[in-house]
């Protein structure tokens, strides 16, 4: 990864990976956020950040970054980025009552996931799930 204004990128995955293209068929440019790299240095307001395949490139100060010119930008000015969070006890299916397994039977499976996409969408990128019916 290009180091900017020495500030490295500590973890991978950030909450702007969610909506990265699957395809990756051109690079994603993520500009005028505040970018927290989770070190203890202070934060780089108005931060670019350079999505290229899949995989960070580039994360700076906007002066101090390069964008590809076919790059699709993303202003998430007044927006945070920060690394991935971890939660080691998330409960992604909860109700273990009798009336929730009956009624839930055989669909397990998709709560677990709708619980997990939420996850996503709220910064966890890593998670332990310490209960559920398996």
């Amino acid at each position: 990864m290009k180091q900017c204004r020495q500030t490295r990128f500590a973890a991978v995955a950030i909450f702007g990976l969610a909506f990265a293209a699957p395809t990756f068929a051109k690079p994603i440019a993520i500009v005028n956020a505040t970018i927290i790299d989770g070190t203890g240095r202070a934060p780089i307001r108005n931060g670019t950040i350079v999505i290229d395949e899949g995989r960070i490139v580039s994360v700076g100060a906007a002066s101090a970054v390069s964008i590809p010119k076919d790059a699709q930008i993303r202003d998430e000015k007044g927006k945070f980025i920060i690394p991935g969070l971890m939660d080691a006890n998330v409960h992604l299916y909860l109700n273990l009552d009798a009336e929730s397994l009956i009624r839930y039977e055989g669909r397990y499976d998709e709560i677990v996931k709708e619980g997990a996409q939420l996850t996503l969408k709220n910064g966890l990128t890593t998670v332990f799930d310490t209960w559920g019916p398996y």
